[in-house]
């Protein structure tokens, strides 16, 4: 405050008089061209809600105060609205990303086959109210509808409705477990199947040295009749006959394991492979005299046998095959099959 004194003169007469004044200095933290940046974001942020569809009914209003505070030099008020606009700005954008969430997860629910009313009655309210802009409000009632989805489909879920979304997804995985269990199925038969053959060719060779033991006992050591020991030679012979089939029909049970091929031909490899067998028995008897009659009479028995019950189950196979292709409603299918797999 300054008082200022002086005289004045009139016509030759002294007038003393005083004035008073008061000086105020206002400080504002937001300046004019700040305030007026505002009210350009805040033009922005309402094109952008017109934009997208929102509600903008007190955004207006907002912006007008903001031109009139802005022309009285208010320009923290200024700001001040520009918060609260940008606040309803966010709050919008806010809702409108939950909205489409809670939708997506009710549509997902739905797919599935789980009914989930509650919340699709709260997510109702809640587009209610984000189209009158009270996006506050939408937002807690999204809060309640994502709180209610979570307890509605918790534990829920429709094998029926799975299975008939992701049909051929199921379908793949059912087939791929199909095919990895037929796969270890084969690798344990194949194993057990390597262990018989291994277990028949240790037979194989203790009863040819039970042969020789016997030999030996009756030629040389004389500890053994002729009687005894064709007696024990024909035991020794037939079982060896009975190991030697078993050799064969293994080996060929592993050869064709992991092929495509349908029985016939398994047996007829095995017929081949007996077949050559009993060319040799008679060889070693007629024309190198290694083994007794008694005992090529055996083994050749034992093949013969086996011989006939693979010949019977050849002709069983292709009387099948025969009729499969002619007959029935899937005789397509195994004409495709056995011209594939000859």
């Amino acid at each position: 405050m300054r008082i200022y004194k002086a005289l004045v003169t009139d016509k030759n007469e002294l007038i003393s008089f005083s004035e008073q004044r008061e000086i105020f200095l206002l400080i504002h933290d937001t300046n004019k061209d700040q305030s007026s940046q505002y009210l350009d974001q805040m033009q922005a942020l309402l094109d952008e809600m017109i934009a997208r569809g929102y509600n903008t009914k007190n955004i207006g209003g907002l912006i007008r105060d903001a031109n009139v505070l802005q022309s009285i030099k208010k320009y923290d008020a200024v700001l001040l609205n520009y918060n609260k606009i940008k606040e309803i700005y966010d709050l919008a954008n806010l809702a409108s990303i939950k909205i489409s969430e809670i939708t997506n997860l009710i549509n997902a629910a739905g797919i599935e086959g789980i009914a989930t009313p509650n919340a699709k009655r709260l997510l109702s309210l809640a587009n209610l109210a984000f189209g009158r802009g009270e996006y506050a409000l939408a937002l807690e009632r999204l809060g309640e509808a994502e709180l209610t989805l979570s307890v509605e489909t918790k534990g829920e879920f429709n094998w029926f409705v799975f299975l008939q979304n992701n049909f051929y997804q199921v379908m793949g995985f059912i087939i791929a477990v199909i095919i990895g269990l037929y796969l270890v199925y084969l690798l344990v038969h194949y194993l057990l199947i390597k262990r018989k053959i291994k277990s028949l060719d240790a037979e194989a060779d203790l009863l040819l040295l039970l042969i020789k033991g016997a030999q030996k006992n009756c030629f040389v050591s004389n500890k053994m009749s002729i009687g005894e020991y064709y007696d024990a030679l024909e035991q020794f012979e037939e079982r060896m006959s009975r190991v030697s089939e078993g050799i064969i029909e293994y080996k060929s049970k592993k050869g064709n394991l992991f092929k495509l091929s349908p029985n016939t031909k398994r047996l007829s490899k095995e017929k081949a492979e007996i077949l050559t067998l009993v060319r040799e028995t008679q060889k070693d008897y007629f024309d190198k005299g290694t083994i007794e009659a008694r005992i090529y009479e055996t083994r050749v028995k034992s093949l013969t046998k086996r011989l006939s019950e693979i010949e019977e189950a050849i002709v069983v196979n292709r009387v099948i095959r025969t009729e499969r292709k002619t007959k029935g409603v899937k005789k397509l299918f195994w004409r495709v099959f056995y011209k594939l797999f000859k």
